[in-house]
């Protein structure tokens, strides 16, 4: 009997422990090329979420790789600005 209501108590509770395991964050991550498809290093790529215009900024490498990480899900305007390039 003791047993059983101790295993009934876990699984009571085991919906908190599992909740506790979901991610809510996410990244942004691309790679950014010009007109000819050669990489773009050092580039400033701004994220600005729709709802919260909350922004979060990266640099792209050599290889024109960015990522922006552990930033909330939503919807993003994305902008690269580069000296000798449109915005």
């Amino acid at each position: 009997m003791k047993k059983t209501l101790v295993c009934c108590f876990v699984l009571l509770l085991s919906p908190l422990f599992l909740r506790a395991q979901i991610a809510n964050n996410t990244s942004l991550v691309g790679t950014v090329l010009d007109s000819t498809g050669s990489a773009v290093s050092g580039a400033k790529v701004t994220a600005v979420e729709q709802a919260t215009k909350l922004q979060y900024t990266a640099t792209t490498n050599e290889t024109g790789y960015y990522a922006i990480t552990f930033i909330q899900g939503g919807t993003y305007d994305i902008t690269v600005e580069q000296t000798g390039f449109g915005r």
